[in-house]
């Protein structure tokens, strides 16, 4: 007796770790330690993210993300504190809200945050932190947000309440000067509550990358580099929203 050839299509299931891959590029002197880290995140990790060695170098491009959030993580290992902020410094990429930056394997005795806070760093992970603290980390980032301890974010808004204190008058003659549309002023307040592009998005009801070149715009115009300067612009700078 013949059987009937089963043409039944054999469905596999998707990779659950796709849907969560994103753009992150590790920079760094050390090569061991970079593929180190790049095993971890595209091997190890669940779910990988899509990770590409660059040279140490290499100047980053910012143009045509596409609208897709990537992430720079600068590898620190090995270095002296004092030279970790000029090295971001030299690699932080072109004002863009799709690139994210952050710094990994930081000594832990460190105090460089704030100044890194000031230069546009979105994160730091230590040397002694566990690589699921980084994977976290690396997804909160990536969604906008900032990865840094509360004592360090307390002190900087510390120091920015003193700072407020004593250059009020300056700052709102430089305000006065600085031009936001009604749009720009409403997504700004938006990001000084904490809201990620994405509910800014949807509670304006417009796309993600429009958000995105607003938030881009804004930046400019009030000359910060990322989100927690945007924040504390807006502390200084309150009645220039109303």
């Amino acid at each position: 007796m013949s059987s009937q050839p089963n043409n039944q299509t054999k469905i596999v299931p998707e990779d659950p770790r796709k849907k969560e891959e994103c753009n992150v590029y590790i920079i760094g002197k050390e090569k061991l330690s970079n593929e180190l880290l790049l095993y971890f995140l595209t091997q190890a990790a669940s779910p990988s993210f899509n990770c590409k060695l660059l040279d140490d170098s290499v100047k980053l491009e910012t143009e045509n993300t596409n609208g897709i959030n990537k992430l720079v993580l600068f590898n620190c290992h090995g270095m002296h504190e004092q030279n970790i902020i000029a090295a971001c410094q030299s690699h932080l990429p072109e004002a863009s809200t799709d690139f994210y930056f952050a710094c990994v394997n930081v000594p832990h005795d460190s105090t460089i945050a704030a100044n890194a806070i000031n230069v546009g760093v979105q994160g730091i992970f230590y040397e002694n932190d566990s690589l699921d603290t980084l994977k976290r980390g690396i997804k909160a980032i990536l969604k906008g947000e900032l990865w840094f301890s509360r004592d360090t974010l307390s002190a900087t808004l510390a120091n920015l309440v003193e700072e407020k204190k004593t250059l009020k008058s300056s700052h709102r003659e430089v305000s006065n000067k600085i031009r936001l549309t009604k749009r720009e002023k409403e997504i700004l307040k938006y990001i000084a509550l904490g809201k990620t592009n994405e509910e800014i998005a949807q509670k304006l009801h417009i796309s993600i990358l429009t958000v995105k070149t607003h938030v881009r715009n804004i930046y400019s115009k009030i000359n910060v580099p990322n989100r927690i300067q945007a924040i504390f612009w807006v502390t200084k700078n309150f009645l220039h929203l109303k």
